[in-house]
């Protein structure tokens, strides 16, 4: 799969679905990080700007431009798998919500729990006495279900004060390790890399170039931490850090070196990385097969959200059953999903609003009784499956398989 690299050029933000109009609702509310169907209309919008024109576009003339980008009213070949963090050359991808999140300190770690790997910081020059550390939840089969039918629950290890996975990030390494061998890990969070500052303003009249009264909003704008150059504070944009887009298909990005991203349709640099993303190597797939057959119970773990709808062809929540494809179908033992995120935006072509939609979040994981004949056949099925409803061709329902384990009843 191909990578794209996207660093702003200056400040940034990126809006909710929520009302804003200067001088009414003035304070503008940002979420962090985009929706996947954000960045893919930025790409698309890029593409077509520099190989030809919008109305071009429309009228579905170039051939070219057609087959990759579509038109207005259908997408074309170009999708994204999915968008990832990239903060100084590290890759970072959202932890599983089956973990529990607790602050470091010198003795805390959770009882009964070996720490055979020792806690790795991949990001030494951010590292500080706020660091988290993240623990697996322990599956275990209370025989005594509860109201919504399920025998099967997760528990927490440590008693300790836990605070939210959602959010959480995770080195890329780190993450892989922690798939086969899931001994905790130290997560982050978007604020390390992220600061923030708020902008107060006033809405300009165009026609007489001048501050258009009781126009005042405010918003709060972010920029990737600076550093410090030569003993000088100057603000610089570290090396290699933006958002990686995980492209399935995409034609050549090299001659379109800028985008527009976010609120103001702010300036971003666009560089066509020339290593493929490759997650798992054949090995490591082969020891999470062997995980699976041995335990009968898979980890699906969402990269990216995913849209499951009331009549999803994935998420069959009546039956507590998840469809991989026709093929493929298995029970839900128990799972850990977030709070549900709404996907809407604008609608350019209509000049209207998007229909709004909910999302499951990223990090959403579900445990899925298998047959040993079949833990292949899901793993290399989940590897290349779109597992969402809506928008899979802009980065929803990238999905990928670990291993679970039933541990004894309590």
């Amino acid at each position: 799969m191909k990578q794209l690299l996207l660093q702003p050029v200056d400040t940034f933000f990126f809006r909710n679905h929520k009302n804003f109009t200067p001088g009414e609702n003035a304070t503008a509310t940002t979420i962090f990080p985009p929706r996947p169907g954000t960045i893919y209309g930025a790409l698309r919008s890029a593409y077509i700007h520099c190989k030809s024109d919008f109305s071009t576009f429309a009228q579905g003339s170039d051939q070219d431009l057609k087959e990759w980008m579509g038109t207005p009213r259908k997408a074309g070949q170009f999708t994204l798998r999915g968008c990832l963090m990239h903060i100084n050359n590290h890759t970072l991808l959202p932890l599983p919500l089956d973990y529990q999140v607790v602050k470091t300190t010198n003795n805390n770690n959770p009882q009964n729990r070996s720490m055979d790997k020792p806690l790795v910081e991949p990001f030494q020059e951010i590292a500080d006495e706020k660091a988290e550390r993240a623990y697996p939840l322990i599956l275990k089969n209370d025989n005594d279900p509860a109201s919504d039918g399920r025998e099967y629950r997760l528990y927490g290890v440590s008693v300790d004060k836990s605070s939210s996975s959602a959010g959480a990030l995770v080195g890329l390494d780190q993450w892989k390790q922690e798939i086969v061998n899931r001994t905790g890990l130290t997560i982050y969070r978007s604020s390390r890399f992220i600061e923030d500052e708020d902008k107060l303003g006033i809405t300009r009249d165009w026609e007489t170039k001048t501050a258009r009264e009781g126009m005042v909003y405010q918003i709060k704008m972010s920029r990737f931490k600076t550093s410090e150059d030569s003993g000088e504070s100057i603000r610089k944009i570290p090396e290699s850090s933006g958002f990686l887009a995980v492209c399935n298909k995409t034609p050549a990005f090299s001659s379109v070196p800028y985008l527009r991203l976010g609120g103001k349709n702010r300036p971003w640099t666009l560089h066509e990385l020339k290593e493929d993303f490759n997650l798992f190597t054949s090995s490591e797939e082969k020891e999470i097969i062997g995980q699976i057959e041995k335990s009968g119970i898979a980890r699906l773990i969402l990269l990216s959200p995913a849209i499951w709808t009331e009549q999803s062809a994935y998420y069959l929540r009546e039956e507590a059953r998840f469809r991989v494809n026709q093929e493929l179908e298995f029970p839900i033992l128990t799972e850990a999903i977030g709070r549900l995120t709404l996907v809407g935006g604008w609608d350019i072509a209509r000049n209207a609003p998007k229909p709004r939609m909910q999302a499951v979040p990223a990090g959403t994981v579900l445990y899925l009784q298998v047959a040993k004949e079949q833990a292949r056949k899901l793993v290399m099925a989940v590897k290349d499956a779109v597992l969402s409803d809506e928008l899979g061709y802009e980065g929803y329902g990238w999905a990928v398989c670990g291993a679970g384990k039933l541990e004894e009843k309590i």
